[in-house]
């Protein structure tokens, strides 16, 4: 394991790695971390399940404006500025999916806020348990962007086109029970204790089992969905290298610098 984590704590036990997020947002170490660390337990026997936590408070905010904004909002009518663009999606892309394509199973306990490209980092991950404080929102539309890292390829086979569809017009916030309901959450528990206790023990009970099996059900399972997703995800950074910059993005930068509610005209 890489001994200069910064985003992220890795700690092992008995055959089970919790991965900690350290950072409320997901900056240039997060992106950096997470493949490497994702890769490691993949080949790694002695690690046969991973359980995915953050803050009491806040699992993750997001995407870091700061990381992305050099990169979308100059350029524009330069072609290798659109190249940039479209391979820094691809890179992000490919950090969700080392979490989705990881050889062992991972287990998210999310407490508090869940947002945006945190939903991405929530879609690749196998199963997903809250507390009673976990809220989560997909809210792209209102910030002028397409999420682009996964959420709308993996989501839409996790709970329906419709609960998507729902969410990603609309960038409502949903709690936990609603979470529940669509089939984004498979359980909900009183307190971040409570909802990291309920992973490990999930965690301890999947490592009991035979490890290849395990691996061979996850394979199988990732089969059956990745040819359209791999499409999608291709299809989406091309779209985003088109359609990024706009107006309605700029508008939504100055709107959140002037702690006002954004004005977008579709341009």
């Amino acid at each position: 394991m890489p001994d200069d984590l910064v985003a992220l704590r890795v700690d092992n036990k008995d055959h089970v790695a919790t991965v900690t997020l350290l950072r409320t947002i997901m900056d240039k170490d997060f992106w950096r971390e997470v493949p490497l660390v994702f890769e490691e337990f993949s080949a790694d026997p002695d690690v046969r399940v991973v359980v995915l936590t953050g803050g009491d408070e806040i699992f993750s905010e997001g995407l870091d404006w700061a990381v992305m904004a050099p990169v979308c909002m100059s350029g524009a009518e330069v072609a290798s500025s659109r190249t940039e663009l479209m391979m820094f999606i691809r890179g992000c892309q490919a950090a969700m999916s080392a979490v989705a394509n990881c050889r062992k199973p991972v287990v998210a306990a999310v407490s508090g806020w869940c947002l945006g490209v945190a939903l991405d980092l929530l879609a690749a991950t196998d199963i997903r348990l809250a507390a009673s404080n976990a809220k989560f929102s997909l809210f792209g539309v209102k910030t002028g962007v397409v999420q682009d890292f996964g959420v709308l390829q993996r989501l839409v086979t996790i709970i329906g086109e419709g609960y998507v569809r729902e969410l990603a017009f609309t960038g409502a916030t949903v709690d936990a029970y609603r979470a529940m309901r669509m089939g984004l959450i498979n359980n909900v528990y009183g307190n971040p204790g409570d909802v990291l206790h309920e992973a490990h023990r999930m965690a301890a009970e999947i490592a009991d089992n035979a490890p290849l099996a395990v691996q061979g059900v996850k394979d199988v399972l990732n089969f059956n969905r990745d040819g359209r997703i791999v499409d999608g995800l291709r299809y989406v950074a091309t779209w985003n290298a088109a359609y990024l910059p706009n107006d309605d993005l700029y508008e939504a930068v100055r709107a959140r610098s002037e702690n006002r509610p954004p004005k977008f005209h579709g341009r």
